[in-house]
């Protein structure tokens, strides 16, 4: 008697092509995500969605050694990305000097700005001293969990979520900030959250780090050699490109709830101004809005705490062309910016500084607020979603922000924390920013462009 298998045709049990084109799309569009990301919350059918996705990979033994533990507290996420912070400083040491450079460019995760921030457990203890499939290869529980990871990544992309992972960190300050037990292991911390961008090519690639090389470089036949001939591959493998998938199925923009259409699109074009007191910062900023003519809005954050605050503001005011249109957000920068960049041709906003120093006095109760601040919004929350505004496409927009860190080290611990939150803000937005200009005594130096 004939067996069954004998029977059924090879293909039998494949998906349908339009079922595979999709799977391949998606499994080309997957980036490790570090930037671009909203403040929008993610719903809970949506996350519950991506994590039973990664509930269902495989897994040694169907041990399922993983746990995930959700982070959404912005306290213990400023804890993780002070450890992430230490970790890349002294990743960048190990460097050459010219990799260094290229290197402290790179924004390496999103911790802040990224709604819901994920560590992925493994429990090594799962199912007892003795596993299926881990007799011989104890580390295939950790496998599992990387398994866990992917499906969760491709889950989350298919939903039009952003994932980053982060893993410039070190295992035993996360083991303090999250009280793990020893025999639970973090195996990825992930950032989760909408995305006001897709990238269509992975950002490493992009920005010139590494170049990602071809299939037929990494397949090897029958025995390992460190330089495969090439009459070993088939022509089919010789044929593979870096990215082969993507010229049949591009990459298309991650769907959002809160993404519009503006009336006055423009590619992202972000341009960092900073400079000391009286460096000529704001009028340079200015002189770069009238060259590019059109409709120019001017966000001003300054709020008149004082008579000669004041007058500050009114003369600031009084310099500036009559057809400019001022709007004030001491505040609620994130939404003026956003508005801003889709109604005008260009924006300056002047200053960031003052922004952060406004919020700063308003979270540690060292004055009333001169303007209502958005309802039981923090700081951190208006940080990101600035971010967010500014990687989004709208009109091209001029920041001006002091660089404060260039003097001795405060003696007050507000001073101290405003010092390091300027520091911080800085990076982040240049990070992000195509132009960075340092003004000194009224002479534009470039930094990034």
């Amino acid at each position: 008697m004939m067996n069954n298998w004998h029977r059924v045709r090879p293909g039998a049990f494949a998906f349908s092509e339009p079922e595979r084109a999709a799977f391949y799309r998606l499994v080309a569009a997957r980036r490790d995500v570090r930037q671009h990301f909203l403040p929008d919350p993610i719903p809970e059918e949506v996350l519950c969605r991506i994590l039973e996705a990664a509930h269902r990979a495989p897994s040694v033994g169907l041990s399922q050694p993983w746990d995930f533990l959700i982070i959404r507290d912005p306290a213990t996420k400023e804890q993780v990305w002070q450890s992430f912070a230490r970790a890349n400083e002294e990743a960048a040491q190990r460097f050459t000097e010219k990799r260094q450079t290229l290197y402290r460019t790179l924004k390496l995760e999103g911790i802040r700005e990224a709604p819901v921030n994920l560590l992925v457990l493994c429990d090594r203890q799962r199912r007892g001293p003795v596993v299926l499939g881990r007799t011989h290869q104890r580390q295939m529980d950790l496998a599992s969990c990387v398994c866990a990871v992917q499906n969760l990544w491709l889950a989350a992309r298919a939903e039009g979520i952003g994932v980053g992972w982060v893993s410039i960190l070190r295992r035993q300050e996360l083991r303090a900030i999250f009280s793990l037990p020893r025999h639970v292991v973090p195996v990825a911390y992930l950032c989760l959250g909408w995305l006001s961008d897709a990238l269509s090519e992975p950002e490493l690639e992009r920005l010139g780090w590494e170049q990602r090389s071809p299939l037929s470089a990494h397949v090897h036949w029958e025995r390992y050699t460190s330089a495969q001939p090439a009459s070993c591959a088939s022509a089919a493998f010789q044929a593979c490109d870096p990215a082969p998938h993507r010229r049949h199925f591009p990459c298309a923009p991650l769907p959002s709830p809160t993404l519009r259409s503006s009336k006055n699109p423009h590619p992202t074009s972000i341009h960092l101004i900073l400079g000391g007191a009286k460096s000529g910062k704001s009028r340079y900023a200015e002189t770069l809005a009238l060259k590019q003519g059109g409709r120019v809005a001017v966000i001003v954050t300054a709020v008149a705490a004082d008579e000669e605050m004041a007058e500050r503001i009114a003369r600031h005011r009084a310099d500036r062309p009559a057809d400019w249109t001022t709007i004030e957000a001491p505040y609620a920068l994130a939404q003026a910016v956003a508005n801003a960049r889709a109604a005008f041709d260009v924006v300056v906003v002047d200053c960031l500084t003052l922004w952060l120093s406004n919020w700063l006095l308003l979270e540690t109760g060292w004055h009333a607020p001169q303007a209502e601040p958005p309802k039981g919004r923090t700081f951190a929350e208006e940080r990101a979603a600035l971010l967010a505004a500014l990687a989004s496409d709208g009109a091209p927009t001029l920041l001006v922000a002091n660089e404060v860190g260039l003097g001795i080290v405060p003696g007050e611990a507000l001073s101290r924390r405003f010092r390091d939150e300027a520091g911080r803000l800085n990076q982040e937005i240049a990070a992000i920013a195509p132009k960075v200009t340092l003004v000194a005594a009224g002479i534009p130096l470039a930094l990034k462009r």
